[in-house]
């Protein structure tokens, strides 16, 4: 059992496509960013698909067809592969990469290959605190929460009701996953202790057999968010029924449910917080607001556990990023599609080049810097060892400092 401490998640800034081990796309870094570009690094392609970042500061880059390592402003290693997710990093000097229907593992130093789990599609995985992988499997129209080693060994599989590419949330006593109407909880022996939704907790009798997973099964009603944990016993997820949808916050330790108290949009990148005179708090897309002239502005909002909004800030066009940093200063990245770009990039009536920009927000929501990107910028952020944000913009790695 020693051997399994460290084969855990990652402690490194950016470990997963979420940050980190709660789901909550927060760094434990002070991101120290103050909109100067530190350096930039030539990449196999124009685009990303996922950014995380070791505890030695090293920096993986998961594009289309293939994954590359960043050390010292240089790359030390790519391979040409489909990883197409966020690779997911260890402590241990190893990598999980989803690539060509399996999670693959690598050597965090050379690239070199050193497993592969079967998952039969795009799956993300969770590391559990002793050491196990947690991820979907898919076996024809089957789905199944599998736990299993590093070394491939199967220590159980449970049946799930629908895909997903969110995570699972990981605790110490508990696998948390998001499945059609509920969100359910296994123990680390796979064993089924309750599922939830916006109608209150069910508490399990121990059953494993497959109606325990599907029961009371609503097919109008979907787990559309990651589940967070927010500290202590709380969880966070947005739900969505056939006449609505909405943020809700578990406490698995009373069994209640209540909504957050304020309606937002699903589906939309979020991050959670935390800030001292507060508590946790969601940051995540406003609602399109009309401004003086009748055009539409989005934006990103804070509103804290209780449903109070603590500040808006208006962007032009839609964030598609958020994180933010141990000292809940939030960065956003706006940026107009590959398609849009190409095709109106030298219409001046557009101005596209103001519209691909990552932005920092303090914690009262003012505006801290804007760093306009040479081109569109793909989707991930990450924030690195330094504190820098880390971004792609035409086929470069920017560190902005």
């Amino acid at each position: 059992m020693a051997d399994m401490k460290i084969q855990r998640l990652g402690g490194g800034p950016w470990v997963t496509r979420l940050g980190n081990a709660w789901n909550s796309s927060v760094s434990l870094v002070n991101a120290t960013a103050q909109g100067v570009p530190l350096r930039s690094v030539s990449l196999p392609e124009r685009a990303a698909q996922g950014i995380s970042v070791a505890e030695d500061g090293r920096i993986f880059v998961a594009g289309e067809n293939n994954l590359t390592a960043i050390g010292s402003d240089a790359v030390e290693w790519s391979v040409e592969t489909r990883p197409f997710a966020t690779p997911v990093v260890l402590t241990d000097g190893r990598l999980i990469t989803w690539e060509k229907s399996n999670l693959a593992i690598r050597d965090q130093a050379t690239g070199k290959p050193m497993g592969a789990l079967p998952a039969g599609g795009w799956t993300t995985p969770a590391i559990t605190h002793d050491g196990h992988v947690v991820y979907r499997r898919y076996l024809g129209n089957k789905v199944h929460l599998q736990k299993v080693g590093l070394s491939g060994e199967l220590v159980w599989s449970r049946p799930l009701t629908r895909r997903s590419i969110d995570p699972p949330l990981a605790l110490p006593e508990l696998i948390v996953i998001g499945d059609g109407s509920y969100c359910r909880a296994f123990n680390q022996q796979g064993v089924l202790q309750w599922r939830v939704n916006r109608n209150g907790f069910r508490l399990e009798n121990g059953s494993t057999e497959s109606k325990a997973a599907i029961m009371a099964e609503g097919a109008d009603e979907e787990v559309r968010t990651p589940i967070v944990w927010l500290g202590h016993d709380l969880l966070l997820a947005g739900l969505s029924w056939s006449r609505g949808y909405g943020f809700y916050i578990f406490d698995i330790g009373a069994y209640t449910v209540r909504p957050l108290g304020v309606h937002l949009p699903l589906g939309e990148p979020l991050a959670v917080p935390h800030l001292q005179s507060t508590g946790s708090c969601l940051v995540t897309v406003a609602w399109p607001e009309e401004d003086e002239y009748g055009s539409l502005r989005s934006g990103v909002i804070m509103v804290d556990l209780q449903g109070n909004v603590l500040w808006t800030h208006r962007t032009a066009i839609k964030p598609h990023a958020i994180v933010a940093d141990v000292m809940a200063k939030v960065f956003l990245a706006c940026s107009p599609s590959f398609g849009r770009w190409e095709k109106y990039r030298h219409w001046p009536q557009y101005d596209l080049e103001k519209e691909c920009f990552l932005r920092c927000l303090g914690p009262d929501g003012q505006e801290l810097f804007t760093w306009y990107a040479p081109g569109p910028i793909s989707e991930p952020l990450a924030i690195g060892l330094g504190g820098e944000l880390l971004l792609v913009s035409e086929g470069q790695l920017w560190a902005i400092g």
